[in-house]
């Protein structure tokens, strides 16, 4: 029978699940043919997950060209503005950090 995560780390399945965060991002793609203008806005959602320091681990493709990034918690209808602080292309991973809630 296999173990469940909550037997192999010896921690609570709900505190896991509290550092999921849904991800909202806006995106522009500029416009190379025309590069004084961007293209059409578009939304997109990812997950993420909060690590030590109120940083936010996700996938850096979910926020190609990215305007405005907001951060959700499970369970909560409170979204808060995140600033992206790294960016890794080669290994598709980004880093955020929040502070500002934003009720929306």
């Amino acid at each position: 029978m296999p173990m469940t995560l909550e037997k192999k780390c010896g921690c609570d399945n709900g505190l896991l699940m509290d550092a999921v965060v849904k991800v909202f991002c806006m995106h522009t793609k500029p416009n190379f043919s025309l590069p004084w203008q961007r293209k059409r806005q578009y939304k997109s959602t990812s997950s993420g997950f909060i690590i030590e320091g109120r940083r936010v681990l996700t996938n850096a493709h979910s926020v190609d060209y990215y305007t405005q990034v907001k951060l959700k918690k499970r369970g909560s209808d409170t979204k808060y503005l995140a600033t992206v602080l790294a960016i890794g292309i080669e290994c598709d991973i980004v880093s955020f950090g929040f502070v500002y809630q934003i009720n929306q």
